[in-house]
């Protein structure tokens, strides 16, 4: 019978966390099948016995090595013999980062069969010796392969195998759904698969094969035979297990995959891998400073570990919350990190793929620009080899070559790959660069045939050679990808635009050019952001006097929406100068007497990007006096420097600028005679004032554009005592209140706005001024005195709604401020702002519902995602629910709006909270801490500062 020879393989595999098995696998065997193991192994142990197990470890299990074996004596016959092996490093069970798999091979189960079963009949006849393949034992027998058997089969033995396997995951790791069971019919033998797990993770598998009978009819030789060869090219069974960690992880469940990972560390307090784990997450949460500390530990703790120092070096290349290649991000720590761990382990070539991509970027985190190791990220792609084919990063090879300007080996590596859309672009790019682009064009119609394929592959190539700087070649091919396309108009200009762009190192600036100032300045605020050193000497000795750069935040804004514009557009920093300045259209007015004004117009993040310089000539050389970007800016160097011509008697030349200043701030409109700024009150283009209406013109826009507005203030306090209208006084006072309250002197401002709202007591201007005043000096019941009247004589005026929300959140009532704000929002009169203070006073009151929220989308709903203060303010409601991805999501979108390169003190406020949502309380307290106290007089009980104090104290208490 079967059941009288056989052998059951206990195979145990014991996952690594990481890395290969091991794997203990245990022989009973009895019968015929026995008498095998008995002859083969049960004798004394020797060279070539230990070297014939080794062989059968590699071989069907690829481990490293055998540890251990024992057998029991081929001559006691008291129980089935028994054989037992212990394999370290066994890939045919491996862990990775994220998963486990245990690969179990089929054809060791038919093994025993004779060939003639095994073999394909259209493979031919042949003569072969039967012979199993685990237990070294053969049986004598030949039998000769016929096309059509006649004759019965005899096999060598009726037997059985059965495998049971015991899975043992490591901790952390989980079963996914299990193979399916089941039995199969081969001819007359049986085979059947079983898989369970147990509540302890473990997964247990049992497979048999079964001959069933040992002589077979020549219709059953072929039934078993085309079973078996099913068998045999079936791919193998995996069982296979997943890190829950990085299965929560891969999902968003940042906070459960943290919680694991601790749960691990817990457990193994002196692994690095588990760290490792806990800095991935937390880089996923942009807890970035702790992720470095995570992933520092682990290196710490196991300096010999490949995944800590990969680990270090994917951490370092973000900044501290969690953005890749961002300001703040070690390039050189990252390259250090990647290569100890590829010091450590040569093979792993994930990591040489992310230390190639590392090295494509420069200091900057720009990538393949100025200072990028391009050459490096070559090799390294290259070193890879082979397995490069099939990746991701297999174009990213073709990319670089194309930055390094090596054309030809990009067009022999590209020809050598499948087709696709980027590698047709790329070669085309390629031989327009190294040849030309007639050649290109020609290389385009030999060798794709289909037109709309073509026009694609001619239009990426040049854009392509745009990023290179190779603008007439680009010109030239996008040309040439417009005949005949429906857009052909839009990139004809392009190309047209393109093919004027000069590389901006190659710029012309002339001295005797008043342009090439304001160049330099575009070129410096573009290339490296603009310090007090750099700026020096461009500026008039006007705007240096205190040299605050702050000045120029709005000329520096609008010069990020361009830079932001091109750079979604693919980019970098030198393109985006050369086609920003290509872009934009100058025109300049003026002379060296007056001065010059030169507007710039360009692409800008949403429209037009507008950029007005106030260029004076000083000691031979032109320098900057003031920016505007077409809100008006302050302005205050334009009033300084008035107000100096002035006093050197230069009227001609200060009426110029007044001008200049004038067409950059209009009058405000609407019904409110005084809406708006003050200084358009004051001036008019082609104004003849005398020497005092300059003045008093001058002193407006100083007074509203700076704190340190003592002069101006005095000279406006003497025009109003000279001026001969309530018009003209109304016109003073309101420069006088909007400039004291500029200057926080609240106490001189309150008489000045009580004048305005008393003379104009309809105007929402003064009574806001007058109301913002009183908040401010904590007059409370005034300024609600002040209210109630207003409402009186104008219910339910949306100006005085708004005070008394605001009143009522500086009082720290801030549900009756909410309530204001729903009014508003009920009578259809909120604004973005009051939808704003709507969802933010939610947040201080520390109930922030589904109304909150909605407030908060609306209000970035109605502002086009346009202002930080909004947005930061929805990111803060979603953090203070949990919703940290969306949270981080809208915060990072904020500070693009607010053109920060880094987080500001608001951001660090809602990085804390996110890190205290995933209770990692020492980050949230790092983060917190960064905000600092206002000064005296600027507290306000809905301070982003008073709610960061407020969680401090609730993390000390917990």
């Amino acid at each position: 019978k079967s059941t009288d020879n056989g052998s059951i393989e206990t195979r145990e595999v014991l996952l690594a966390e990481l890395g290969p098995s091991r794997i203990v696998e245990t022989t009973e065997s009895w019968g015929s099948v026995g008498e095998g193991y008995r002859e083969a192994y049960g004798g004394p142990d020797s060279k070539e016995m230990r070297k014939g197990l080794e062989d059968y470890a590699k071989a069907a299990y690829l481990a490293q090595s055998l540890t251990k074996y024992e057998h029991t004596k081929g001559d006691d016959f008291s129980g089935p013999f028994r054989l037992k092996l212990e394999m370290a490093r066994a890939t045919r069970g491996v862990s990775s980062r994220t998963d486990a798999v245990v690969a179990i091979l089929l054809g060791g189960l038919i093994s025993r069969l004779p060939t003639v079963v095994r073999k394909d009949p259209s493979e031919g006849d042949s003569t072969e010796n039967t012979s199993s393949a685990s237990d070294g034992n053969s049986t004598a027998s030949s039998t000769r392969h016929k096309a059509h058997r006649k004759a019965d089969l005899l096999l060598p033995e009726a037997h059985v195998v059965e495998w049971r396997y015991r899975i043992v995951p490591p901790p952390g790791f989980r079963a996914r759904p299990l193979p399916e069971g089941g039995k199969q019919e081969l001819g007359p033998a049986l085979f059947s698969k079983e898989f369970a797990a147990a509540p302890d993770g473990v997964v247990t598998a049992t497979l048999r094969f079964d001959t069933v009978k040992r002589r077979l009819t020549p219709d059953e030789c072929e039934a078993l035979r085309t079973g078996v060869l099913k068998l045999e090219k079936a791919e193998p069974i995996l069982v296979t297990f997943e890190q829950a960690g990085e299965a929560y992880l891969a999902a968003g469940k940042v906070r459960e995959a943290l919680d694991e990972f601790n749960r691990l560390t817990a457990l193994h307090p002196q692994e690095g891998l588990h760290h490792a784990q806990i800095a991935r997450a937390l880089l996923a949460a942009g807890i970035g400073e702790a992720a470095r500390a995570e992933a520092q530990g682990a290196v710490k703790l196991d300096p010999k570990s490949g995944v800590a120092y990969q680990t270090l070096g994917w951490v370092l290349q973000h900044d501290l919350v969690g953005r890749r290649f961002e300001k703040g991000f070690d390039l050189a720590g990252a390259e250090a990190a990647y290569r100890k761990a590829l010091e450590i382990d040569p093979s792993d070539e994930t990591t040489r793929g992310d230390l190639a991509i590392l090295l494509e970027h420069n200091a900057k985190g720009e990538r393949y620009a100025t200072g990028a190791k391009l050459e490096e990220a070559i090799r390294e792609y290259k070193s890879i080899g082979d397995k490069l084919h099939g990746t991701n990063l297999e174009d990213n090879l073709l990319f670089a070559l194309m930055w390094a300007r090596r054309f030809k080996e990009l067009r022999e590596s590209a020809e050598k790959l499948p087709p696709s859309s980027t590698r047709r672009a790329l070669i085309l790019a390629a031989t327009g660069a190294a040849d030309s682009p007639e050649a290109a064009v020609k290389q385009a119609l030999k060798d794709i045939g289909e037109e709309e394929t073509r026009q694609k592959a001619l239009q990426e190539a040049g854009l392509e050679l745009t990023k290179l700087r190779l603008y007439p070649q680009a010109a030239d091919l996008l040309t040439a990808s417009a005949q005949g396309t429906t857009d052909a108009a839009n990139v004809l200009v392009r190309a047209g635009l393109i093919r004027n762009v000069t590389r901006h190192e190659d710029l012309a600036l002339p001295s005797g050019d008043p342009r090439s100032v304001v160049k330099k300045f575009f070129i410096q605020v573009f290339a490296e952001g603009l310090t007090e050193g750099e700026a020096l000497p461009l500026l008039s000795r006007q705007a240096a006097k205190e040299m605050k750069l702050e000045g120029f935040d709005e000329a520096r804004q609008a010069m990020r929406a361009v830079q932001l514009a091109l750079r979604k557009a693919g980019l970098g920093t030198d393109e985006a100068i050369d086609l920003a300045l290509g872009a934009m259209q100058t025109t300049v007015e003026g002379d060296d007497a007056a001065g010059y004004l030169i507007r710039m117009q360009g692409p800008g993040e949403s429209g037009t990007s507008h950029l007005s310089f106030f260029v004076l000539r000083e000691d031979g050389q032109y320098r900057i006096l003031d920016t505007s970007s077409g809100t008006g800016g302050g302005l205050e160097g334009v009033g300084d420097e008035v107000l100096e011509r002035v006093t050197k008697g230069d009227l001609p030349g200060a009426r110029r600028l007044l001008d200049w200043a004038r067409e950059e701030q209009p009058l405000g409109g609407g019904d409110d005679p005084l809406a708006g700024r003050a200084f358009p009150r004051f001036w008019t283009k082609g104004q003849q004032g005398d020497r005092d209406a300059v003045r008093y013109a001058a002193a407006a826009l100083v007074a509203f554009g700076s704190r340190d507005n003592d002069k101006a203030i005095a000279i406006l306090r003497e025009g109003r005592e000279k001026a001969a209208s309530d018009e003209a006084r109304a016109s003073f006072d309101l420069a006088l209140a909007q400039g004291l309250t500029k200057s926080k002197k609240y106490a001189d401002a309150l008489p000045v706005a009580q004048r305005l709202a008393g003379s104009l007591p309809e105007s929402a201007t003064a009574f806001t001024l007058l109301a913002s005043v009183q908040v401010k000096l904590k007059m409370w019941q005034e300024c609600e005195r002040v209210a109630a009247e207003r409402l009186k004589r104008l219910p339910d005026d949306p100006d005085t709604i708004r005070v008394q929300m605001r009143l009522a959140e500086a009082q720290g009532n801030i549900e009756k401020a909410q309530q204001f704000g729903r009014k508003l929002a009920t009578m259809g009169k909120a604004t973005p702002g009051d939808l704003n203070e709507v969802a933010w006073d939610a947040l201080v009151r520390g109930f922030v519902d589904a109304d909150a929220i909605e407030a908060a989308q609306r209000a970035a709903l109605l502002s086009h995602s346009g202002s930080f203060a909004i947005l930061h303010t929805l990111a803060s409601l979603y953090a203070d629910v949990g919703k940290t991805t969306e949270a981080r999501q809208v915060l990072l979108q904020a500070m693009d709006v607010g053109g920060l390169e880094e987080p500001n003190e608001e951001s660090w406020y809602v990085f804390g909270r996110i890190a205290e949502q995933f209770r990692v309380h020492d980050a949230a307290t790092a983060d917190y801490r960064r905000l600092k106290a206002p000064e005296a007089g600027d507290a306000s009980p809905v301070s982003t500062y008073l709610l960061a104090q407020r969680r401090l104290k609730a993390l000390r208490e917990e």
